[in-house]
């Protein structure tokens, strides 16, 4: 577990959740609607990490226990770095990691000794669907069935980054010289939050 950066409620609560019965999976902000239809399952969204682990992620759903979700997370964080997606396409797109959880037991999984070894804790590899009456999601503010995902606020993952250089005075728009036909705005910076990270790093 990486504990750099990581605040001492953060660390409480990890220690906590260690205790409890839940693991855990890191996906994408853009998957849950689906997840929410049919819960869990080998191929039910784009999984975080790639590289590496995509030579056997066909092969069940990726688990892993409080210790392991800031590494996981923060491997999707960096997700749209590694693949060259810029800042509006992931605010837009909802390629930004999210949290579930579900009551499971580690002994219930195969041993995935890349994953506990890259993230330093136990992680597993579940073969079967979990159901969507069994997950919950972490919407910023606490934990709520998946069927509520629509709680999360995805204003509140990014803060713009609007600064003089890039706009020549703080909110004004008129010599902007980069727009993004895409979306139809202004090229916009953005600083990625904690809002929906349970555990948190600051």
């Amino acid at each position: 577990m990486k504990l750099q950066g990581i605040s001492q409620k953060g660390l409480s609560r990890i220690a906590d959740s260690l205790e409890s019965e839940y693991l855990y999976h890191v996906t994408f902000y853009n998957n849950l609607s689906s997840i929410d239809e049919t819960g869990l399952s080998v191929g039910s969204g784009q999984g975080i990490g790639g590289g590496g682990n995509a030579s056997y992620s066909g092969s069940g759903v990726f688990v892993t226990d409080a210790g392991g979700v800031p590494y996981w997370f923060s491997k999707g964080e960096d997700w749209g770095d590694a693949r060259l997606v810029d800042d509006q396409q992931t605010y837009h797109e909802g390629l930004f990691p999210v949290v579930l959880r579900f009551v499971m037991d580690i002994d219930e999984t195969l041993e995935d000794e890349r994953g506990s070894s890259d993230s330093l804790s136990q992680a597993g590899i579940y073969e079967g669907v979990i159901p969507p009456e069994d997950i919950e999601v972490f919407n910023g503010q606490g934990w709520v069935p998946i069927e509520d995902w629509g709680t999360i606020d995805p204003d509140k993952v990014f803060e713009e980054e609007r600064t003089e250089e890039v706009y020549g005075g703080e909110g004004d728009y008129e010599d902007v010289d980069e727009w993004d036909d895409r979306y139809g705005e202004p090229v916009i910076y953005y600083n990625m939050t904690d809002y929906l990270n349970p555990f948190g790093y600051r």
